[in-house]
């Protein structure tokens, strides 16, 4: 897109240069004393040309003091300049370039994610394909029990019965107007509801002017919180920001060098202290450094705990207090880490959490090793703790983790690119 882009701007500069030429020039209109009757002119008329320099200064040069009368004025012609009309279809034609240079950026961005999404949601798409494939691609008449397949083909990719019943409601009320009569329809009106459920989820994560921002990571064990914690902390130091990871995580064996082997691999300072010690301690510590040396962001890992376990979950909500002694409002987000292969269990973590330590978002992992990645619905349409999805895990790898977008993640579903 860049050198497409750079081309359009170059023409662009090139038309702006020249259009400011025109080999068309114009003389001055006759001053009007020159219209005016004149002395006659002599019959030996002189060939010296009138001088330049005002009636005024002339009587004061000796050379120049002579009378005037019989020589010549010469009008002077100047150059005018004129802007090149630009034709209609070349101004057209070059409006036409820059857009869809940028078009074709975007769409080749957006073909790269939607690739991703494809390639995770490999095992949800092939689950869901089983059971409204001949729906949605077959010669099907549209009726109540094409309905009942979608429906159960929805719940075993763990889109949820309130969800799924949603859906349903809404499809069968659009065959009874007879809108949907062909399976073309049906598949355009399925891609219609799950997109207005997944959209809802969908919302950028803002970084904000703090001293620090805090963002306090919390999870399950094994949701992958700690992998995810080194992903986000190298995409926000990507971005430009100055980053700084608590290694919260004093319980699990083996969790402070893992974080410390994520800072060291993206150039990214670690606060740690021994297995075993204070994890409310070495956040605040690590929220005091990053004072002292004006970083932007402190991530802060933390153990990983059952939502069911009382004390832990207690332990949490002494996190934050502590936090908030250095900031009225940190953490600034607190950030659930699921994990997609458990399904609609999902839900409840996130209503446990949630109450221990107010959730403001939520970053879904391992959704490439999933058939039940329709849970995201799910979670759109928990009325009591709808949170916006900032990330989702794709992959292993450090670049694995993107942003969630609602558009890609359907269209990746149900094949529609």
């Amino acid at each position: 897109m860049a050198l497409a882009l750079n081309s359009a701007l170059v023409s662009f500069n090139l038309v702006m240069t020249f259009r400011f030429i025109s080999t068309k020039s114009a003389r001055r209109a006759p001053r009007e004393r020159d219209s005016n009757p004149r002395t006659p002119v002599p019959a030996n008329k002189s060939s010296t040309l009138a001088s330049a320099i005002s009636r005024v200064n002339q009587l004061n040069i000796v050379s120049l003091a002579r009378s005037v009368v019989g020589l010549r004025c010469l009008t002077r012609a100047t150059t005018s300049f004129r802007p090149l009309h630009l034709p209609l279809i070349i101004r057209t034609v070059f409006v036409l370039m820059v857009i869809k240079a940028i078009v074709v950026d975007s769409k080749k961005k957006n073909d790269k994610l939607w690739r991703r999404f494809k390639r995770s949601l490999t095992k949800t798409r092939v689950n869901l394909a089983e059971g409204i494939g001949d729906l949605v691609l077959g010669e099907r008449a549209i009726d109540a029990s094409a309905l009942e397949e979608l429906e159960t083909s929805l719940l075993t990719t763990d889109v949820g019965i309130e969800t799924t019943s949603k859906i349903i409601s809404s499809l069968t009320g659009k065959v009874k107007r007879k809108e949907l009569g062909d399976t073309v329809a049906l598949k355009k009106a399925l891609t219609e509801e799950l997109y207005s459920i997944a959209e809802a989820l969908e919302q950028p994560f803002e970084v904000q002017r703090k001293n620090p921002f805090v963002i306090l990571m919390v999870g399950v064990n094994g949701a992958g919180k700690t992998t995810s914690t080194g992903k986000l902390a190298s995409r926000l130091r990507t971005s430009g920001l100055k980053v700084l990871i608590a290694a919260g995580d004093t319980f699990r064996a083996g969790a402070i060098e893992q974080v410390k082997q994520w800072g060291d691999r993206n150039g990214i300072p670690v606060v740690a202290q021994q297995t075993g010690a204070d994890s409310a301690s070495v956040i605040y510590d690590a929220i005091e450094s990053a004072k002292a040396q004006n970083i932007d962001v402190v991530i802060a890992d933390t153990a990983g705990r059952l939502q069911t376990n009382k004390g832990l979950m207690d332990e949490l909500s002494k996190i934050k207090r502590v936090v908030n002694r250095l900031d009225a409002s940190a953490p600034h987000e607190c950030l659930l880490v699921v994990d997609a292969t458990i399904g609609q269990n999902v839900l409840s973590q996130v209503r446990e959490f949630d109450e221990a330590v107010g959730l403001t978002g939520l970053i879904v992992t391992k959704l490439d090793g999933t058939a039940k990645a329709g849970v995201l619905f799910a979670l759109s349409n928990d009325r009591v703790n709808k949170l916006p999805i900032y990330f989702v895990g794709l992959g292993e790898g450090i670049d694995d983790m993107e942003p969630f977008d609602s558009e890609a993640y359907v269209e990746a579903l149900l094949d529609l690119n």
